[in-house]
């Protein structure tokens, strides 16, 4: 979503929740004294308190009454299948490896690797590069072999 606000966490809504309930307390116990007399601080002590109580569970409140409009507007202008996968293009690679630029080769391959997870190609020409023109990558090469054989089957 463009408009993500980050949800609270546990902590803070504990917190929010705690300090609510403090201050609502505070703020109750300074209304029944100004019943009790008439000075006016202990009407404005209540009032700061309930409002220092709105504002310390307000993050909270703010991230659930907002999320779901958000996310609708989020769903309105952007579909949800709109964001897809660049298309599998071997040109790139292929270029720097006719160029003899080895190691911008093996970023493309880790690149379209990151994208399409499930094609054998950029594995397949990435070990086949490292075979040819890489000396002691032997680790490299297993490890590879293993995330090939993790993805592909």
């Amino acid at each position: 979503m463009i408009f993500e606000p980050t949800p609270p966490t546990l902590r803070q809504l504990l917190t929010g929740a705690l300090w609510l309930i403090a201050l609502c307390g505070i703020g109750s116990w300074f209304g029944r004294l100004s019943d009790s007399s008439t000075n006016p601080i202990f009407i404005i002590a209540s009032a700061g308190c309930f409002l220092a109580a709105s504002l310390a569970i307000i993050r909270p409140l703010y991230w659930l009454l907002t999320w779901p409009i958000l996310r609708f507007i989020d769903r309105l202008f952007i579909p949800v299948g709109s964001t897809d996968r660049p298309p599998f293009d071997l040109t790139v690679a292929h270029h720097c490896r006719e160029k003899e630029r080895y190691d911008d080769a093996l970023n493309e391959y880790e690149r379209l690797r990151d994208l399409h997870p499930k094609r054998p190609e950029p594995y397949d020409e990435a070990l086949d590069i490292l075979r040819e023109h890489y000396e002691d990558t032997e680790e490299l090469i297993t490890e590879l072999s293993k995330l090939r054989r993790r993805h592909i089957r």
